[in-house]
């Protein structure tokens, strides 16, 4: 509730939400957990409306909304008029066909359930399945020790953090796979203090000027100085250093923007906070800002407000996240590691993803003229741009949305 008041809400006078655990969202729970003014504050906003006591009504919303995520939620929809529209077509065409809901969780099955976690045979929910043909019942498993509940337990806290750490709204989830936590032997430094990613072989920015490099290649590549205004989106493959967020909250507060914009970026491999705190020592004008980011890092925390940012950071394979995800963005930064270091970053279906996320009109910027890279935006509906890149590099990308590609 906190994260709902003070991020994405901030300036709500009040915020009326719907419960069907009422237990666990009480003030007493609230003061017990978070300090006493923060409970206060959070308690003078929030407005519970308990569901009734079963339920149904709300079984039936979730159901319909998982059947409307497959048919037609599963994209960027431009306004409301339009989402209202398509839902009514869907909801009249499923009751023209009589379509009825078909339950997969039977009490059969429950009962087998059940028996996983209580394999006691005096159990009152034993199934008179579990008996075989002679009429008792079968030998009972023996229990697993803690050793193996432990287990059990951490593994389901690492599926629950996959759900936190996911970018996405509501039900989006996915597998964090390989290189998903802050690692502190991926970097290894050049003379001039410049990282280099390990497994890649590759910069993670300009060692001239890589201050310089992210303002004009997503920055103005984006046109981010006449665009940038409450409630614009950007999205990021490749956090990195986190300089291309520190670029633009200096920019937004340079132009005296008000509000506030959103920043959501997808990282494999995120570094540790030692490494990014050395990496944005050689940009004193960003020291405040990097400072702050590096607190929020050392933290461990994915998702915060920054300044006037509010930030997301979907840790893991960007193939596997961004294709659950509902983002819907203005701008696009695509800065992963170079086509030739790192081409996964740059796969056709990668960019069609981008594609998907990203409102109509909206542009991307890229360090890359990479000829395939170039191939991929434009078969994702991209109208790509060959233009002058910075410093040594002859070229950059440039794009705008002309046509999301087929859903």
């Amino acid at each position: 509730m906190q994260g709902l008041t003070d991020i994405p809400l901030p300036d709500a006078n009040k915020i009326r939400d719907l419960l069907d655990i009422p237990s666990t969202q009480t003030t007493a729970a609230r003061c017990r957990s978070l300090p006493a003014d923060v409970a206060t504050r959070i308690v003078r906003r929030i407005e519970h409306h308990h569901t009734r006591r079963h339920a149904v009504w709300l079984d039936r919303v979730e159901v319909e909304n998982g059947v409307l995520q497959g048919q037609c939620l599963n994209r960027c929809i431009p306004d409301r008029q339009t989402l209202e529209a398509e839902i009514m077509a869907r909801r009249k065409q499923r009751n023209g066909d009589n379509k009825q809901t078909s339950w997969m969780f039977t009490v059969d099955k429950a009962r087998d359930e059940m028996m996983k976690a209580c394999p006691n045979p005096n159990h009152p929910n034993r199934s008179p399945k579990r008996q075989n043909h002679r009429g008792s019942a079968r030998r009972t498993c023996k229990a697993p020790d803690k050793s193996v509940n432990q287990l059990r337990t951490n593994q389901r806290g690492n599926e629950l953090e996959a759900h936190l750490n996911c970018e996405m709204n509501g039900s989006d989830c996915f597998s964090l796979g390989e290189g998903t936590t802050p690692d502190s032997d991926m970097v290894e430094w050049s003379a001039e203090s410049v990282p280099r990613s390990k497994a890649f072989g590759d910069t993670y920015y300009d060692g001239h000027d890589g201050l310089a490099e992210s303002r004009a290649v997503f920055l103005e590549g984006n046109d981010l100085s006449n665009r940038l205004q409450d409630g614009f989106r950007i999205g990021e493959l490749g956090f990195g250093t986190g300089l291309n967020l520190l670029a633009c909250l200096d920019l937004w507060q340079t132009r005296g923007c008000d509000g506030r914009f959103q920043f959501t970026t997808f990282e494999a491999y995120p570094l540790n906070w030692r490494d990014m705190q050395r990496a944005l020592e050689a940009f004193p004008v960003l020291s405040e800002l990097a400072e702050a980011l590096v607190r929020r890092v050392r933290a461990g925390e994915t998702k915060f407000q920054l300044a006037s940012a509010c930030v997301r950071i979907v840790r893991g394979d960007a193939r596997k996240t961004l294709p659950v995800s509902r983002l819907c963005v203005d701008a696009w930064f695509l800065d992963g590691f170079s086509p030739r270091c790192n081409p996964q970053m740059w796969e056709r279906g990668l960019m069609h993803n981008v594609a998907r996320c990203t409102h109509p009109g909206g542009t991307m910027a890229t360090f890359t003229a990479a000829g395939w890279v170039r191939r991929n935006l434009a078969s994702a509906g991209f109208d790509v741009v060959r233009t002058a890149g910075h410093g040594s590099k002859r070229h950059m990308l440039i794009g705008q949305l002309r046509k999301a590609p087929d859903r």
